[in-house]
């Protein structure tokens, strides 16, 4: 059983919206800013500012009240870097990934390029992270890892790898998603769906979370 704990739904309101990490940098270690820094250039080029912020937001979260044990440099990594591919794509390739202005290229388009990003993105991570002190090359191994199959691996392989995942599956429920993206109230329901489908979270307290987002999210939009 997990453990019962206080949430507050993310209140953004006051948030830097330049979305450059102002919001969550004095929460970080000195080794998770100089990662930050370096994959910065790289983040939320799907037209989705925010994202990245929302999901080290939720790391940092889920290892407040985390039940097992977790490498936090290794799970913190794989937040940080987890989409980093989609900014090593070729513009060409980039263009491709349209959900919302051709739903069906979208659809014919997605597998290839939710792998090409992860191939991408594990390169380009363990390259940063060879140049971060502090890092063993087992987690760097670890991290790479998380970041190889972050979309498409079926199941959780290891604590970090869930806590990572997770929290990047968190960014779905939330307000700033759905203003970036504009599903409709429609989406309401898979979302709700998602919070209760088998194996889609790693944790309890993911769901925890996800539902208290969710609720605002169905209040506000």
């Amino acid at each position: 059983m997990t453990r019962s704990f206080a949430y507050t739904p993310l209140d953004t309101s006051s948030w830097n919206r330049s979305w450059s990490g102002k919001n969550i940098w004095h929460r970080l270690a000195q080794q998770e800013r100089t990662v930050w820094d370096a994959a910065f250039p790289y983040q939320d080029v799907r037209n989705d500012k925010g994202h990245i912020e929302h999901v080290v937001y939720f790391a940092l979260a889920l290892l407040e009240h985390w039940q097992e044990p977790v490498d936090r440099s290794v799970a913190m990594a794989g937040a940080i870097l987890h989409d980093i591919g989609w900014g090593l794509l070729p513009k060409d390739e980039l263009a491709l990934f349209a959900p919302v202005s051709d739903p069906v290229a979208f659809k014919r388009n997605e597998p290839y390029l939710r792998k090409r990003h992860q191939d991408l993105g594990a390169i380009k991570a363990r390259e940063i992270l060879s140049r971060v002190p502090g890092y063993s090359l087992a987690q760097i191994d670890h991290a790479v890892e998380i970041v190889q199959g972050h979309d498409t691996r079926q199941g959780f392989y290891s604590s970090e790898d869930g806590l990572a995942r997770d929290a990047d599956k968190l960014w779905r429920f939330t307000l700033r998603c759905f203003e970036v993206y504009k599903p409709g109230r429609d989406a309401l329901a898979l979302h709700r769906a998602w919070i209760d489908k088998p194996g889609f979270f790693y944790s309890d307290i993911s769901r925890h979370i996800a539902a208290a987002e969710l609720a605002q999210t169905e209040q506000r939009s």
